[in-house]
């Protein structure tokens, strides 16, 4: 005798639900705000903390399951950067307005492009660079790992 409740339907192909790219952006920029108030508070580009970032982007990546498993070292590199580049631009930012006496918002607000960019390259040596490409590449290494469900 057939048992009536199951279900013969097709299973639906794997789809990026809205909240997947939000949930990213979301913990990128969360995590380069952490960073940079650390890196202000300490006065020093604590350059290391991006394969901290590296794995935090993994880690949500695979916990929301990415459906499509080739594209995943792409988005986790591109988080990645993302979260570097925010933190850079935030300490930058921060940065030369403390030299300027100007409180967080003003300095969010008021210093120009020029500028930031001008901090951000004065603030990163070579070793502050390599950190930054081995958080891009780990990230690629472990969003793409396989994932170990049990049956």
């Amino acid at each position: 005798m057939r048992n009536m409740h199951s279900s013969t339907a097709p299973a639906l192909p794997p789809t990026i639900r809205w909240y997947m790219p939000v949930v990213l952006l979301l913990a990128a920029l969360a995590f380069a705000a952490v960073w940079a108030f650390f890196a202000v508070s300490l006065q020093k580009n604590i350059s290391w903390v991006a394969v901290l970032a590296a794995l935090d982007i993994a880690w949500f990546i695979r916990k929301m399951r990415w459906p499509f498993r080739d594209s995943r070292p792409m988005i986790a590199m591109a988080f990645t950067a993302l979260s570097i580049g925010a933190a850079n631009w935030w300490m930058a930012k921060l940065l030369f307005g403390h030299a300027q006496s100007l409180n967080l918002f003003r300095a969010l607000q008021q210093t120009s492009v020029d500028n930031t960019v001008l901090a951000i390259r004065t603030i990163n040596a070579p070793v502050d660079w390599f950190w930054y490409a081995f958080a891009i590449f780990l990230a690629a290494i472990l969003a793409s790992r396989r994932d170990h469900r049990a049956p």
